[in-house]
């Protein structure tokens, strides 16, 4: 079995002129849990987007699990590759919360299965099992919108549950809520990727949350690697010179 997760070698990404990515190149191990840092349009997103492939590289090449992303195709194959979880949830607010949930089930369902699902919840008992490990089991048929935003992410938690990737990626999972239901967020996505030994890359603003609960950090800066650290080879001055953009924009 490769034992690594995710290879990327000189990945560029631009728009037009402008490059949001330049000449990138890492590699990550199955079950790595890594936190992805960076002042504000350093290029954290595009490097998800990328990894996932819903944005495709101007140059250089990205290799999921052995698997060039360029040719993953299946939707299938894609969805039990790669999950990702945003700060926005991504859920239908109008449906209740089973049918977000099962939503992960979608990519290996027929149009049929799908279609009856929404009428009659197929496969139930996977969904009440995901919504226990993360703690909303009383929330099955609530409507989705009506819960506070750290349940909503619990809710897109258990819906990753069902889809069960091997790699999970986090665009700033915790950013829209308060510290404390921000840690309790962070912390259970950490034990639920460590549970499945999926491999998991969460882009953090807070530095703090990065360096408590993540021992490798990757930090982007103007679209380029930074640095790529264990937590503790890294110092305040590093940190310092990593914001200092941020720092005289607000000047």
């Amino acid at each position: 079995m490769n034992d690594s997760s995710i290879d990327v070698t000189n990945m560029t990404v631009a728009f037009g002129h402008k490059h949001a990515l330049s000449s990138i190149s890492l590699s990550i191990k199955s079950g790595e849990q890594i936190a992805l840092i960076g002042p504000s349009g350093a290029g954290k997103t595009t490097f998800l987007n990328s990894l996932a492939a819903l944005t495709v590289p101007t140059e250089g090449e990205i290799a999921l699990i052995g698997q060039n992303v360029r040719n993953m195709k299946d939707p299938k194959r894609r969805a039990k590759t790669i999950g990702m979880i945003r700060q926005q949830f991504d859920l239908v607010n109008e449906l209740p919360v089973i049918h977000n949930v099962l939503a992960g089930r979608l990519s290996e369902w027929g149009l049929l299965k799908s279609l009856l699902s929404l009428v009659f919840p197929q496969e139930k008992q996977a969904a009440i099992q995901a919504l226990k490990k993360v703690g909303l089991a009383d929330k099955l048929y609530t409507k989705t919108g009506l819960l506070s935003g750290g349940e909503q992410q619990r809710v897109a938690m258990a819906r990753l549950l069902l889809q069960n990737p091997a790699i999970i990626l986090a665009d700033e999972p915790v950013a829209s809520l308060d510290p404390a239901r921000s840690e309790d967020l962070l912390q259970m996505l950490i034990k639920l990727a460590a549970e499945g030994n999926q491999t998991l890359i969460a882009s953090l603003h807070s530095v703090d949350f990065a360096l408590t609960y993540f021992s490798r950090i990757i930090a982007l800066k103007n679209g380029k690697l930074f640095f790529d650290l264990k937590n503790n080879e890294i110092t305040k001055d590093r940190l310092s010179e990593l914001y200092a953009i941020e720092e005289e924009q607000n000047d």
